[in-house]
């Protein structure tokens, strides 16, 4: 390898086709390439959509989400890092009455939120579900605008500052809850935003309602935010 190679490889990025031609060759996968997380998304977004067109593909983290949902009763509801919105007709149908409307949900993802219009092209209630391409580290929302925020494997994906800013947004605008479920490690993604993951008290400092222990690395967390904090912007 000359020193232009090596130039190359160090301004390359890691993106969705470095797993698929991992598979394909079964090549090992250059961790040395550099990780930034809307590129992998952006090139991800339509392979993963397609990976959750059967209800059966996706039946992992709903059933602690519904539930802990179904204690909180929120009247608003936040998903950030919502993808093309996977969960939110799950949650919809799952509440019931008792759902939240609208469901909101947000990505920084062009490609996700173009493809949650396919995604729930032929689901019924459509019009109770907003999604929205946004950043979430800095939110336009107002202080307590929302009275849960809920994340479902998104700070794995993030690095230390990045997600540190985004639990900063979330707790800002969440008058009540924090709903976050995450995984510690995913197989053959790129391991450098993996660091700071699964354990969510590293960014919010608030009252742990629940901790469970989902399956396969992971963890679902219920928080409660401090009433003096709550009462803040009111």
């Amino acid at each position: 390898m000359d020193n232009n190679d090596k130039i190359d490889k160090s301004k390359s990025v890691f993106t969705f086709q470095d797993i698929v031609e991992q598979k394909d060759n079964n090549k090992s996968l250059d961790f040395r390439k550099n990780y930034r997380a809307l590129d992998f998304w952006e090139t991800s977004a339509d392979y993963y959509c397609k990976s959750f067109e059967k209800v059966g593909h996706f039946q992992q983290n709903i059933g602690f989400i519904l539930q802990s949902l179904e204690i909180m009763k929120p009247k608003s509801l936040l998903d950030v890092g919502c993808g093309f919105g996977r969960l939110l007709p799950f949650i919809n149908d799952g509440m019931k009455e008792s759902a939240p409307f609208p469901i909101v949900g947000i990505d920084f993802c062009q490609r996700m939120v173009e493809q949650s219009e396919k995604y729930l092209d032929n689901y019924p209630q459509k019009e109770k579900i907003k999604i929205l391409m946004l950043d979430a580290r800095a939110l336009p929302y107002k202080d307590n605008e929302f009275e849960c925020c809920m994340t479902d494997e998104l700070f794995t994906h993030l690095k230390f500052n990045d997600a540190q800013k985004v639990a900063n947004e979330m707790a800002r605008v969440s008058s009540k809850y924090i709903l976050s479920v995450e995984r510690y490690v995913f197989d053959g993604e790129h391991p450098e935003p993996h660091v700071y993951s699964w354990d969510i008290n590293k960014f919010f400092r608030w009252k742990v309602l629940q901790r469970k222990f989902i399956s396969q690395g992971i963890v679902g967390t219920v928080l409660e935010k401090p009433t003096e904090k709550r009462s803040m912007g009111k």
